[in-house]
């Protein structure tokens, strides 16, 4: 008996397990269309036919449905039963997400205080530049002809 390298081990098992499968399934499929297109009249046709769609487009269709129906179900009933666990976990991060509203309430008026006297003392200046006159409203200012 021969020893075989690991590549032909590898490729005769891709001709018994992939190919040769592949192939049955191939000529079984023309061997029913042979049958079909020559052996049924247009009544039996009909009904191979409709039997057929069933199973290229309803099945597919269904099921494409009801997976996410089975896992927003599945969703539903471990929220159910394992409420009480998530119950701390949340109840920590809601207080989290508090203490931080409360060290940004903190924070507001530090950072406002100077931006408010930047604007006060830039309205001041613009006041002293212009003399005290507003400027004439352009007509981009009024749209709508006012």
């Amino acid at each position: 008996m021969t020893q075989r390298t690991p590549e032909q081990q590898h490729k005769q098992q891709v001709r018994r397990q992939i190919v040769l499968p592949m192939a049955g399934v191939i000529l079984a499929l023309a061997a029913i269309l042979l049958f079909v297109i020559l052996l049924l009249s247009g009544r039996q046709f009909n009904a191979v036919s409709n039997f057929t769609l069933v199973f290229i487009f309803l099945l597919p269709t269904m099921l494409l449905c009801l997976i996410p129906t089975f896992v927003l179900l599945a969703l539903a009933l471990w929220s159910i039963f394992y409420a009480g666990r998530a119950a701390a976990p949340l109840g920590r991060g809601r207080t989290a997400v508090i203490g931080a509203l409360e060290g940004a309430r903190k924070q507001i008026p530090l950072i406002a205080a100077p931006v408010i006297a930047l604007q006060s003392r830039l309205a001041y200046w613009e006041h002293i530049v212009t003399g005290g006159q507003k400027p004439a409203p352009s007509e981009e200012e009024h749209p709508y002809g006012e």
